[in-house]
C-alpha cells in the first residue's frame, strides 16, 4: 500500500536518554480510502529513528473492518517536515 500518512495525536517522552513516542497515524491511499493505526515506538534520542508496533484500528472504503499487527521503524527526512516508516506484519479485513 503506497499512502500518504499523517500523526494524528503524539505523546512523546524522554527516559534515561532513550524517546518515547505514541500516538494514533491516519493512512490515505491514492482513492482517499484511510486506514487508521495506534502506535508505539523507542529511539535511542530524540530525532533518531523510532523502531516500535502499531497495529491496524479500521478505517473508511476498502479498509473498513482492517486490524493487524505490525512492527515498524520510522525516521525524519534531514531538511523537511516529512518522514518515512517501514512496515512488517500482518493485516486484514472481514470476510
Amino acid at each position: 500500500m503506497r499512502t500518504r500518512a499523517s500523526s494524528t495525536r503524539r505523546l512523546s517522552s524522554v527516559t534515561g536518554g532513550v524517546s518515547h513516542s505514541q500516538g494514533y497515524c491516519n493512512a490515505t491511499d491514492r482513492d482517499g480510502d484511510k486506514a487508521f493505526a495506534a502506535y508505539k515506538c523507542e529511539s535511542p534520542r530524540p530525532g533518531a529513528r523510532c523502531e516500535g508496533d502499531f497495529r491496524w484500528a479500521g478505517g473508511t472504503g476498502k479498509y473498513t473492518g482492517l486490524k493487524g499487527n505490525n512492527s515498524f521503524n520510522a525516521g525524519l527526512i534531514p531538511n523537511t517536515s516529512s518522514g518515512y516508516s517501514i512496515w512488517k506484519g500482518e493485516w486484514a479485513l472481514p470476510q
